[in-house]
């Protein structure tokens, strides 16, 4: 009797681990999948953050330049003159 309990034991035992042994690629598999999925995801997310940058740098890029600040300056009805360095008698200071 106690042979008979031991056999089974050791196939119980042995289905166990080579259900173990067949389960760890599937898991690996799937682990592997998520992370992948995961990755694609931060990849993506840090491609449309470049874009906006770029968006971001041309639009101050833009607004720099003097056509823009004229264009602004009529919406708003500012007007530019040049002003004569001789006829000027007052200078900004910083004291």
């Amino acid at each position: 009797m106690g042979k008979v309990r031991a056999e089974r034991t050791v196939v119980i035992l042995m289905i166990v681990m080579i259900n173990i042994c067949l389960l760890v690629p599937v898991w690996q598999s799937a682990t592997n999948s998520q992370l992948r999925f995961k990755l694609a995801q931060t990849e993506e997310q840090m491609k449309l953050q470049e874009e906006q940058k770029m968006v971001i740098v041309a639009n101050i890029a833009k607004q720099m330049t003097p056509e823009y600040l004229i264009e602004q300056s009529e919406t708003r009805n500012l007007v530019f003159t040049q002003i004569d360095s001789a006829s000027s008698t007052f200078v900004a200071s910083n004291r």
